[in-house]
């Protein structure tokens, strides 16, 4: 009897170990129908987006006017960021500009593979690496978009770096770009040395790349320098001694320079306190006053540090000079909104930064 009993519970256990690891057939059907449905669900899902995209391109595609098409397409492929739609727009310039655009919104120079064209291969390129400051890609760029790149990225900096303005190969980028580096180093660091490293013979050319860069305000201070005999290394000599009050570096000037240079320290020095710029100019031929009183209104600026010394100065070229060399010398990036010039504003607020 107790024998009996042993080996009945024996077989209940087994059955019920067995129950817990085999799945009956009706447990099975449900995880099969379960299984289903989700595939289901989900091949549905996949389906749904399919066919929006594919109906959305297809509606773009049934548009009979060819500009409208056009934009539809190019619309559609912005808003997705999927630059292969932009393969289905008739034009490759249409192409280009389609992929750019997606290129640069996500920062990527690899989106610009979808251009077949080699020559917009490296506008796109280019115009993306250019937009995110991405030095290491303006390096692998092919001429004249490397020299471009690589000069607008050091322009960014405020050309803090003469070994980037060495690896430019086009000469007038690279000489601006080394000319700004040593002007500006002058100024930032209060040290002559610099100013000897820029030209010292008159061009107009060169003295521009030293002044505020719009193209309307340089070009004609530049000229209206040169006029003067002026040099770039004798304008940068000037230039650091009105900030330094470095009697010192008048010598490193000759002619006209050497003769403002001496006339504001003329001013300065004096024991009559009523001296104006007027006073100081009246001994300088009547060809050099303007520039020489503009000298002196803008010594005293830097002096000061008194925006209003700038304001005061009648010649709208030296005056946005005088407010972007005060806004560069202190920092003070306030001081740009005096300028009246948008672009020269622009170009100021992008130098103080």
């Amino acid at each position: 009897m107790f024998g009996g009993n042993k080996g009945s519970d024996t077989s209940n256990s087994e059955n019920r170990k067995g129950y817990s690891i085999v799945l009956t057939e009706r447990d099975k059907k449900v995880l099969y129908v379960l299984f289903a449905v989700v595939l289901f669900a989900v091949a549905a899902i996949l389906l749904a987006v399919s066919s929006q995209r594919k109906s959305a391109l297809q509606e773009c595609n049934s548009i009979l006017l060819s500009q409208s098409r056009s934009n539809c397409i190019a619309n559609l492929a912005a808003h997705t960021g999927n630059a292969t739609i932009c393969s289905f727009l008739p034009v490759e310039s249409q192409r280009y500009a389609c992929v750019l655009g997606i290129a640069s919104a996500k920062g990527s120079i690899a989106l610009c593979n979808y251009i077949n064209s080699t020559q917009y291969y490296e506008e796109c390129a280019y115009n993306v690496a250019n937009s995110t400051s991405n030095l290491s890609a303006c390096r692998t760029l092919e001429e004249p978009y490397k020299s471009e790149c690589i000069y607008s990225y050091s322009k960014s900096t405020n050309f803090s770096d003469l070994g980037l303005c060495q690896e430019i190969s086009n000469p007038a980028l690279s000489s601006e770009c080394s000319y700004s580096y040593y002007y500006r180093s002058a100024l930032q660091y209060r040290n002559q040395s610099y100013c000897s490293y820029l030209p010292n013979t008159v061009n107009s050319t060169d003295i521009s790349y030293l002044l505020p860069q719009n193209a309307n305000y340089s070009i004609e201070a530049g000229l209206e320098f040169a006029s003067l005999n002026i040099t770039p290394m004798q304008y940068c000599y000037l230039q650091l001694t009105n900030e330094t009050r470095n009697s010192s570096l008048c010598s490193f000037t000759t002619g006209i320079a050497n003769y403002v240079c001496k006339g504001i320290f003329t001013a300065h020095n004096a024991t009559n306190v009523t001296v104006n710029e007027s006073a100081v100019c009246n001994s300088v031929p009547s060809a050099l006053k303007s520039i020489c009183e503009y000298s002196y209104q803008s010594s005293k600026a830097l002096e000061e540090d008194n925006v209003s010394q700038c304001l005061g100065i009648g010649n709208e070229t030296y005056k946005d000079n005088c407010i972007y060399t005060l806004a560069y010398r202190y920092n003070q990036s306030s001081y740009c909104g005096y300028i009246t010039n948008a672009t020269s504003q622009s170009a100021c607020y992008s130098g103080v930064r």
